[in-house]
């Protein structure tokens, strides 16, 4: 190649050269960027599986936290259906609550004794040992536990038995009589009484005196309800187990609560209260109260009555259920002191 080509050559060249170095650069700086892309994306990821970890370990802590708190509640025997520990309600709900527990404050009766009717566990009540002149008493809401009704067949008072969920009585005994019906608040519906429906029957007309044990399971607020105050006064002494107080919360049911408790206090005191465990406790208002009550009631116009100052439960309670602590509600001091505060 002779000297006049080469240096026409020459130029194209180092033009081809300068266009391979700047490849090469432009090479390297994007090696540099996958290279970098890649860095990235590995600690994106490493990032991604931490955070995935700590999110099990949260996961674990939530778990761990929930089981704690089972056990916390069932060493408290808080409700299960009962609102949490720790909600925050509103002060309505604790003056309503207060208003509720001053209308059930047990009250002593200075020249009566008490006395257990029935099983020493579920199916027992304690109640005032005054049944002298006593011919009827009702029994509404039995299933399979009959031992209150047995004795006061044993005391020879008929015993007027009603019950939906069952289609006869688990004991034939002469002095029941049985009726399949619901206890509700409406005479109108198919296979229901009311209270006032019952206190009509042939033989309970015209008896001031009679005796009763309602156990409806809830039923009993709207039965209440609508009973007139006559037909309440005819019943000397009862004993009602107060279903779903963790419903306190709600306004609507709360008033209702309070109204029944209202027309009943009128005529009759409350004498003895005992928390069903099978429920637990319910918080309300930052005050613990069994959310299955049952109270013992009698009519106020043939007694002098004191506040009590008692410890519930008594010596005459048992726990319903054997297996598990009774409901200890302490006294009403207490409780007003936790009002008070």
């Amino acid at each position: 190649m002779d000297l006049k080509r080469l240096r026409e050559y020459l130029p194209l060249v180092g033009a081809a050269y300068s266009k391979l170095r700047k490849l090469r650069e432009a090479h390297r700086k994007l090696h540099w960027q996958l290279n970098e892309t890649a860095r990235q994306r590995d600690e994106l990821a490493r990032e991604r599986n931490d955070l995935a970890r700590q999110c099990q370990d949260l996961a674990g802590q939530c778990q761990d936290l929930a089981r704690q708190n089972e056990v916390y509640r069932a060493h408290l025997q808080i409700c299960p259906g009962g609102p949490p520990l720790l909600q925050a309600q509103s002060e309505s709900t604790r003056l309503r609550f207060i208003e509720l527990l001053r209308l059930i404050r047990p009250f002593d009766i200075a020249d009566r004794a008490k006395t257990r009717v029935g099983n020493p566990h579920d199916g027992g009540y304690v109640m005032i040992d005054d049944f002298g002149g006593v011919r009827a008493a009702l029994s509404i809401g039995i299933g399979e536990e009959i031992s209150w009704d047995m004795d006061m067949g044993r005391r020879g008072v008929v015993v007027f038995q009603f019950d939906h969920t069952i289609d006869a009585a688990p004991v034939l005994q002469r002095g029941f009589r049985f009726f399949r019906k619901r206890v509700g608040p409406s005479g109108k519906v198919d296979g229901e009484t009311t209270l006032t429906g019952i206190l009509e029957l042939e033989e309970l007309r015209g008896d001031h005196n009679i005796l009763m044990k309602m156990d409806i399971e809830g039923d009993e607020w709207d039965a209440l309800d609508v009973t007139s105050d006559a037909c309440i006064r005819r019943i000397r002494q009862c004993v009602i187990e107060f279903h779903q107080l963790e419903n306190f919360a709600s306004a609507e049911w709360a008033n209702r609560a309070l109204r029944v408790f209202s027309k009943i206090t009128q005529t009759h005191q409350v004498v003895h209260l005992h928390g069903n465990n099978h429920c637990g406790f319910v918080v309300l208002g930052g005050i613990p109260f069994p959310s299955v009550i049952e109270i013992t009631l009698i009519r106020r116009d043939q007694h002098v009555f004191n506040p009590s100052q008692g410890r519930w439960p008594t010596a005459l309670d048992a726990p319903n259920r054997p297996d598990v602590a009774d409901l200890s509600i302490g006294t009403f001091e207490l409780l007003e002191a936790n009002i008070a505060g």
